[in-house]
């Protein structure tokens, strides 16, 4: 089964999506965002409200929210509980799960080990990951970035078979990768073991299938090309010169302050604690705790060119050639991106951004490449829905405030 553009706005169980866009006639009519921005106590009034709206309606322990340009915080907030059973607020501190979202920043880390000569986007998978193995076609490491490598996604995100047997087969899969979701892993090369012996469900580059397994093996190829561990290249990379000093892995075991709890709703609607999972395994692809105000901090280092170059920005948000022409939405390198037509015709990026939806989470993090203006939702909870709604109210109001028409 591949996923349209539209079925990625879903939130699933395990399909993490990109449930981040807005309306682009609104956005459309943005101007050049001021030099310097401060938001009246009047606009940050009616985003609280905003937000708590928000909250009821959907139920959610806790909302924390940030506004960020350039890299910088321009305002954040956070309501509800953290914690529910000890009574702990949530605050712009909380650390919440990213969920995919991760994508978006290990896209950005292996392009700039391309930059600096590490990375070959044309070169096969397997001259940088060598726990790999080679499959029946050769898959270019660019396809990777772009999810048209062809590894499969979580089992249960297939298309059911119509033979009984191979359905019964495909439960017991699904039912054995559950088993891995309490696993804790160390490192990001032992994370592709449940999947690296499967077969390619198509040939690399020709078609689109969202893939968090494919992210994982990304990050192995990024550990073999710079021969350097996973996670001290994102916080050389990524965290460090983002100024994103509370985001950290998801280490089940670690002692992490500020970290949420993560919860659920029942067929009933009430509230109750997330399924458990050990998110190790998922780290290039979903597998760090951050908080709001970190994610408009990437969004912004990335958007002024603190990160990677021009060129390479031009790379993640190019139409690949798997994207039909017309296309208004397509998913390039970690990103997935919104355009508009000119009057010449042309469809011109205007918005990258990535979501998320996890155990015990909920995230959307949106760029506006005109203005320069981030915003980043991130909730505690995993049946959500909403949060383009909840980011059009924001957009609106620092619109309002601001006069950015």
């Amino acid at each position: 089964m591949l996923y349209s553009i539209s079925s990625l706005f879903k939130v699933t169980r395990h399909v993490t999506l990109l449930n981040i866009f807005f309306s682009l006639v609104f956005f459309a009519n943005l101007g050049q965002a001021k030099a310097e921005i401060t938001l009246s106590s009047s606009a940050k009034e009616q985003i609280r409200v905003v937000i708590n709206n928000f909250k009821e309606e959907q139920k959610s322990p806790a909302v924390s929210i940030a506004v960020g340009r350039n890299g910088s915080v321009i305002w954040e907030d956070a309501v509800g509980f953290a914690d529910i059973e000890n009574s702990v607020a949530a605050t712009p501190k909380s650390r919440f799960r990213n969920a995919s979202i991760d994508k978006w920043l290990t896209a950005t880390a292996t392009m700039l080990l391309v930059e600096q000569g590490k990375i070959d986007l044309d070169k096969p998978v397997q001259e940088y990951c060598k726990a790999y193995p080679k499959k029946k076609w050769v898959i270019p490491v660019r396809t990777l970035l772009n999810h048209t490598s062809g590894v499969r996604h979580y089992w249960d995100s297939l298309e059911e078979p119509e033979d009984p047997i191979e359905r019964q087969e495909r439960q017991q899969k699904i039912e054995e990768e559950g088993n891995g979701f309490l696993v804790r892993y160390t490192d990001v090369t032992k994370a592709i073991d449940p999947f690296k012996d499967d077969p390619l469900l198509y040939e690399p580059g020709s078609k689109m299938m969202y893939t968090s397994h494919g992210y994982r093996l990304l990050g192995c190829v990024m550990e073999g090309a710079a021969k350097t561990p996973y996670s001290e290249l994102m916080t050389r990379l990524i965290f460090e010169p983002s100024g994103m000093t509370e985001t950290v892995p998801d280490d089940a075991w670690a002692i992490i302050p500020n970290r949420v709890q993560g919860y659920s709703l029942d067929d009933d609607e009430n509230i109750r604690r997330a399924n458990f999972r050990d998110i190790s395994e998922n780290l290039a692809a979903g597998g760090h705790l951050s908080t709001a105000r970190d994610l408009v901090r990437f969004a912004g280092s990335w958007n002024a060119g603190k990160l990677v170059n021009d060129a390479s920005k031009d790379k993640m948000v190019a139409r690949g050639a798997h994207v039909e022409e017309a296309a208004q939405e397509y998913y390039g390198y970690g990103v997935s991106v919104i355009t508009v037509k000119t009057s010449t015709g042309e469809q011109v990026p205007v918005f990258v951004g990535h979501g998320g939806g996890q155990e015990g989470t909920a995230t959307a993090l949106t760029l506006s490449l005109k203005t320069g203006l981030a915003v980043s939702i991130m909730i505690n909870q995993d049946t959500v829905e909403g949060r383009r709604k909840l980011a059009l109210a924001i957009f609106e109001i620092i619109n309002n405030d601001l006069d950015l028409n």
